[in-house]
């Protein structure tokens, strides 16, 4: 005996005796002593948050349209066709540039510099218009994604300039050109948007008039705007997303044979899930608007069939068409990339669109370069006003 007395417990039975029950009585009051514990802590840092982003919101413009009133009577001539100035110049002043945003005719240029990530700096830049922030860093990650690898390339001090318009809901925005400047990859990375004459929807394209977005082949919609990657919480690819026109017919790549529809009505819309004959791969197409009505689980569809449209964005549903592809494992649904296995190929401007398409890239570049200027500006401004 080690002179220890062991208690009995208050049932008499031994602690290997006691129900499951007990046990897990004991670890949730464990879990719950635990947690408030953190919550304690959280709100002991809540209060200088709270304040911090109180002033910052004290001493921003109410909205966009007063920001830009504000900054250009600041720095006037913004509308001006001028090509003098650089890119470099004075670029290693820039770190400290404060948000320059202003209009010109219907558009807006904002050039922000990032600092803990594009989504904050943006919303540092437009406190009283998250939602116009989260739409834009969504739709600049959504090509940065095809030059560069966001989560592991983009770094603080890069800088990003924008020429957008603010789209019919008050979460949606019209980028039509982007500039990002990454320090990582010491490189510009630009975005011009331009809709060709033979073309249903407008691209975007890089300097030299290759498309940001390389062609996906086989795709389930013939023509859309722009793609966008999916990723899942472990950062693998998950999907792609069609930016393209309601009403769109959307067709089967390859021969198919139909497994279930409209699973999910109120979250995905109208949506159809089938089998790729012969690859063991499964696809889902979803946000749909109307299905065709041969398309019933067990049909067999050969490659090219119209299974269905494509839904109104005004629905709600997100950004157009979505598009997964996945393997059945025994560890469940393993994620494929549609980039990988339908393969993808670069796409170029057509022939006779090179012309239009350059005074739209020197506009754009123009802007850019003002962009450019406001920030060296209010930096000597800054330095001037400091004893």
């Amino acid at each position: 005996m080690n002179g220890r007395v062991k208690r009995p417990h208050p049932s008499g039975k031994t602690m290997r005796e006691l129900p499951d029950f007990t046990y897990r009585r004991r670890r949730a009051f464990w879990i719950v002593v635990v947690l408030g514990a953190l919550v304690v802590v959280g709100l002991s840092f809540a209060p200088h948050y709270v304040k911090s982003r109180i002033a910052a919101i004290e001493h921003a413009s109410p909205d966009i349209h007063a920001a830009v009133a504000k900054d250009s009577d600041a720095h006037p001539g913004a509308d001006e066709d001028t090509t003098q100035g650089t890119e470099s110049d004075g670029a290693d002043n820039l770190e400290t540039a404060p948000p320059i945003l202003y209009g010109r005719d219907e558009f807006f240029v904002l050039r922000v510099v990032v600092h803990r990530s594009l989504l904050g700096s943006l919303i540092d830049a437009m406190p009283d218009n998250v939602q116009l922030a989260r739409a834009l860093a969504s739709t600049t990650e959504g090509l940065l994604r095809f030059r560069m690898n966001t989560r592991t390339q983009m770094a603080p001090l890069d800088t990003a300039t924008f020429v957008f318009k603010e789209g019919d809901l008050k979460s949606s925005v019209r980028l039509y050109g982007l500039r990002y400047q990454s320090r990582l990859l010491s490189r510009t990375i630009r975005a011009y948007y331009y809709w060709e004459t033979d073309r249903r929807v407008p691209e975007y394209f890089d300097a030299s008039g290759e498309a940001i977005v390389p062609r996906i082949k086989q795709p389930p919609v013939a023509e859309y705007e722009r793609v966008d990657r999916r990723y899942s919480r472990k950062g693998r690819p998950s999907g792609v997303d069609f930016l393209t026109e309601a009403g769109v017919e959307v067709t089967t790549p390859f021969p198919a044979k139909v497994r279930r529809i409209n699973w999910r009505p109120k979250e995905e819309g109208r949506c159809v899930e089938m089998e790729y004959v012969g690859t063991g791969v499964f696809a889902r197409i979803t946000r749909l608007s109307s299905l065709s009505v041969k398309v019933n689980p067990g049909e067999e569809l050969a490659a090219g069939s119209v299974i269905a449209k494509v839904g109104d964005l005004r629905e709600g549903k997100g950004n157009g068409l979505r598009y997964e592809l996945f393997r059945e494992t025994d560890d469940g649904e393993a994620a494929l990339d549609p980039f990988d296995f339908h393969m993808a190929e670069p796409y170029h401007l057509s022939g006779g669109n090179e012309g239009m398409f350059a005074v739209v890239k020197q506009r754009l570049d123009l802007d850019f370069e003002e962009a450019e200027r406001r920030a060296l500006a209010a930096v000597a401004s800054e330095k001037a006003e400091t004893p």
